[in-house]
Order: C-alpha cells, then structure tokens, then sequence
C-alpha cells in the first residue's frame, strides 16, 4: 500500500479515509478491532494520526470504544438506520422523479455504466465493490435529477449507505440491482410516476431486509 505521509492533506483526514472505506465496505466487519500501532505501520504514519483519525470515526458512528478491546469497528443502530432509510425513501423517491424529467444523454450512459459494472460485480460476488458501486449508482441519480442542492445530500449520505448496502449484501444484492435496472428503466422512459414509486420501493425493500436481518441475530438467528 502507498504510505499516506506522501500525501499534503492532513494524516489524520486520510488515515480516517482508509478506515471508513473498509468499514463501509465490509472489508472491516462489525467488532474488528482497530490498534493503532497495526495502522500505523501499515499505512506508514505515526500513531498520533491514527488515533486523531479513531476519534474522528468514532464522532461518525463508524469506531466505538470499549474498555478492554480499545477502539473496534462500531455495527449501524438499528435507530440509526430507520432514519437513514427514512431520509433515503424520501430523496431516492424525488431523485428518480426529478431524473426522469431532467435525463440527459450523459446522465443515461454515466447510470448505465454503473449498472453493467454492478451485474458483473454480483456475478463475481465482489460485495465490498459492489457496496461502493451501490452508492455511485444513486449518487448518479441524484446528478442526474439536475438539483444540486440534491445531489450534494445524496453524497453526504453515501457513506452511510454504503454501510447498510454491506450489511446485507450477500443476500440483497441480485435482487436490488435488478430493481436499478428498474428504475433506470422508468427513468430513460421519462415516466415521472413509476421512476418514483420504484425508487421509494426499493428503499423500503432494502430497509426492510436490513432490519430484518438485524431482528434475526438479535433472536439467535442466522
């Protein structure tokens, strides 16, 4: 890996990077434990970044701190993601809408691009890129819906998404590409109604799938 002190930007902004793209992505699961002297190392920096950057994601949500283990990789609460979802149902819904309006030539190809880069990556069972490849999809949508004012709200929560996305992603994955493949659809069509009701359907579908999981291992479950 590329050590970060070749970087300008402050050490700790781009440690904390690193760690939120593995979290988000499932690459660091839910009770990994973060040591800073492991980070350190491999990301070539001291630990003073490192732990700037373990409290950093921890005012985030994504690092929590216990008394025995230190720092470890935090799970999405389940309060936290029925707001996430709420929030979501409501933007993707206006996203599409607004996108089915607005499309461009460009839009299309860019949206269009994501979706064959994200059937591949469920053909290859790639969940971490594909978590990614989940948010730049709607993200693209929401650029596509030409509202900046949007598009800068569906970025701040992308993140957050992502982190969502990987929760569930083995399971949910083939089926919430498909209904990408959905909205894309009413989208390139210009129907306004069915854009919107798919995108707000697959929002529900996806918190509904991730709550459920949680209830499951809540109760002993798989």
């Amino acid at each position: 890996m590329t050590t970060l002190g070749a970087s300008y930007q402050p050490l700790s902004a781009l440690v904390a990077e690193q760690v939120r793209s593995r979290i988000v992505t499932g690459v660091l699961a839910p009770g990994t434990r973060l040591v800073e002297a492991a980070l350190a190392a491999e990301l070539g920096v001291s630990r003073i970044p490192v732990r700037e950057a373990l409290h950093q994601l921890a005012d985030e949500g994504f690092v929590r701190s216990t008394p025995r283990r230190g720092a470890v990789v935090a799970e999405l609460s389940g309060d936290d993601a029925r707001e996430l979802y709420e929030v979501r149902a409501v933007l993707e819904g206006l996203a599409a809408r607004l996108a089915a309006v607005h499309r461009g030539a460009a839009d299309l190809e860019a949206l269009g691009e994501v979706m064959a880069r994200g059937r591949s990556a469920v053909e290859r069972r790639a969940w971490p890129e594909l978590a990614q490849l989940n948010s730049l999809f709607h993200e693209r949508l929401a650029a596509a819906s030409g509202n900046g004012h949007l598009a800068a709200l569906a970025r701040g929560y992308g993140e957050k998404l992502s982190w969502a996305f990987s929760a569930s992603a083995p399971g949910r994955a083939p089926a919430a590409w498909r209904e990408h493949g959905g909205i894309l659809a009413a989208v390139r069509a210009g129907d306004v109604e069915r854009a919107e009701l798919r995108a707000a359907g697959h929002v529900d579908r996806s918190r509904r799938v991730f709550l459920g999981r949680r209830s499951l291992r809540a109760t002993g479950g798989p």
